[in-house]
């Protein structure tokens, strides 16, 4: 068993700030066709604090880790009728990501400018390339039929040197394929207002550059990065209906999904005792989420609308896991039970505006299950929070927006303990 420290209940705090910028350009020919391209990027800023072993709260050595992340999305779309019964969608996007980590020694765990030394470099990127397509099928005055697949050629790869120890990890490269298939039915129901719609489809999610290339700690709790992670896979089936109340104003929607997730990205415990968890993440699991989601939308005045949406996932279940038999038939991590969110939405001449509350229950940050200490680092609390966002349209070329995200302050643990309150203010400009 490991020595109990006072730094084991020492936690400095993390510092997050994000730049995002997006272009946006359309374009309708005379054909009733649509050209759309959009180019966003994101520059984020990320430091933390370790604190060292034999620190206590009035001071000592830690380490500091930075984090600087860039990503750039640009896509383009083009929309076109093909005869009377297709209407065509084709287009292509390209990701580029790039994560750069530097860890230094700290004489003072308070003092973020106290380095002494620089322990350890790292840089990675990635690359999605993706081409898609989807046809838009008029089969009778009712029934709608969408079809499309999407390509997507991702690449990622990644090194470091550790100063320290003079260990040098070499550029490490990892490129896959996939095609992603969907198929969904729209049909325009006998009676007034109501829709049914079926979908089915394909999805990959590839992992981030920090679990491949970057080891992390927070207090007793190392992940150490693995460059050999794949993509997770899913296959995926929804079955709902929407109803429409044009009386009342009210738009009402329910949804049955289910999702089988392969190749599940899980975390392999190396190390468990009371003072040092270490952890890496492996491709090991298969498993099942199954719920439902109901929504409704109220306009309650002609300037004010409510909308309400609640998801309910019974089941999250982890079907196997050869790096952790424990987890098996456990609840998957990182998903909770409850999720609500509700809101109101107003638009005034020239303002708009929203408050919202949302609702998100308890979940596991273990595939074991662990982890039911759930207020306290390492743990994933339930929590409500509340935004409220407020626009004025200058004119047709320029608008400017202000939001309060956790306007209560909260603070909660999803691993780490919530930022609290936060602003975002936002021009757009339309040309």
């Amino acid at each position: 068993m490991g020595r109990i420290t006072p730094s084991l209940f020492l936690n400095a705090e993390t510092h997050e700030d994000d730049l995002r910028s997006f272009l946006d350009f359309e374009h309708e020919f005379a054909n009733h066709s649509k050209l759309s391209l959009s180019f966003n990027h994101l520059s984020r800023g990320y430091w933390s604090t370790l604190v060292g072993q034999n620190s206590t709260f009035d001071g000592g050595p830690g380490t500091s880790a930075h984090r600087p992340q860039q990503l750039i999305n640009g896509q383009g779309m083009y929309s076109f009728h093909l005869g009377d019964r297709h209407f065509l969608t084709t287009g292509f996007q390209v990701e580029h990501g790039t994560l750069k980590w530097r860890e230094y020694t700290l004489s003072n765990w308070q003092d973020i400018d106290s380095r002494t030394a620089l322990n350890l470099t790292g840089d990675s990127e990635s690359l999605t390339t993706s081409f898609f397509v989807q046809d838009e099928i008029f089969l009778t005055d009712r029934l709608t039929a969408y079809f499309g697949t999407r390509l997507d050629w991702w690449t990622a790869e990644g090194k470091s040197r550790n100063l320290q120890t003079g260990v040098v990890k070499p550029t490490e490269k990892q490129s896959v394929v996939e095609i992603s298939p969907k198929l969904a039915l729209v049909y325009q129901a006998p009676w007034q207002g109501g829709v049914l719609r079926a979908s089915a489809g394909r999805a990959f999610r590839p992992p981030t550059l920090q679990d491949m290339f970057a080891d992390s700690r927070r207090g007793v709790v190392i992940n150490y990065a693995n460059a050999s992670l794949k993509p997770e896979t899913a296959l995926s089936w929804e079955a709902g209906i929407e109803q429409h109340l044009a009386a009342t104003g009210t738009r009402l929607k329910a949804t049955f999904f289910e999702n089988r997730l392969f190749d599940l990205i899980t975390s392999k415990n190396l190390t468990f005792t009371t003072t040092l968890r270490e952890a890496t993440d492996v491709n090991a699991g298969t498993g099942i989420t199954r719920g439902i989601e109901l929504s409704v939308d109220q306009v309650l005045t002609g300037w004010l609308k409510l909308h309400a949406n609640y998801t309910w996932t019974p089941t999250a279940r982890t079907l196997k896991n050869s790096a952790s038999p424990d987890s098996e038939g456990k609840r998957m991590p990182n998903s909770p039970k409850h999720i609500l969110t509700a809101g109101l939405e107003t638009n005034w001449h020239d303002w708009s505006g929203s408050l919202t509350g949302r609702h998100v229950s308890k979940s596991f940050n273990t595939a074991e299950n662990i982890d039911v200490f759930h207020n306290v680092y390492g743990g994933n609390q339930a929590f409500w929070l509340l935004d409220t966002k407020l626009i004025y349209t200058w004119n047709k070329m320029a608008e400017l927006s202000f939001a309060a995200n956790n306007l209560l302050n909260e603070r909660y643990f999803q691993s780490l303990i919530s930022t609290g309150r936060n602003y975002v203010a936002q021009v757009n400009l339309r040309f």
